[in-house]
C-alpha cells in the first residue's frame, strides 16, 4: 500500500519543497518553513486545480534586477568589458543597459509634461 506523500503528484511535492526551503533560507524554523510551505501549495493547488495552464518564464523581473546591478556597478567605476564579460554580454550590450536603465530613472523622477490622454 502506498504511502499517502506518494500519492502526491510530484510538481506538488516539488512546489512544496521549494516554497519551504526558501522560507527556511528567509530564517523561519524548518518545521514551520515545511507546514507553511505545505498550506501554501495547498491554497494554490484548491485555487488552480484541474486547469491546465502556461507557466511563463520569470525573466523580466530577473533581468531587471540584473539590468539595476550593472548599472549601478558602472555608476560606481566598475570597467565595462569586466561587467560584460561578468555577466556574459557584449560590451555593447553593457552600455545599452545603462542607458535604458538611466532612462526609465529619469522618467520616473520627472514626470512627462504631456498626459498619456493627449
Amino acid at each position: 500500500m502506498a504511502k499517502p506523500a506518494d500519492r502526491i503528484p510530484e510538481l506538488i511535492r516539488d512546489w512544496s519543497e521549494i516554497v519551504s526551503d526558501t522560507l527556511a533560507e528567509q530564517g523561519m524554523p524548518a518545521a514551520q518553513a515545511g507546514d507553511l510551505g505545505t498550506q501554501i501549495v495547498r491554497r494554490l493547488c484548491d485555487a488552480y486545480a484541474g486547469q491546465q495552464f502556461y507557466l511563463p518564464i520569470w525573466t523580466a523581473q530577473r533581468i531587471s534586477e540584473r539590468d539595476q546591478a550593472i548599472a549601478a556597478a558602472a555608476a560606481a567605476g566598475a570597467d565595462i568589458d569586466a561587467l560584460a564579460h561578468q555577466h556574459g554580454l557584449h560590451a555593447t550590450t553593457i552600455y545599452a543597459i545603462i542607458r535604458r536603465v538611466g532612462a526609465v530613472d529619469v522618467a520616473r523622477r520627472q514626470p512627462s509634461l504631456f498626459s498619456a490622454d493627449e
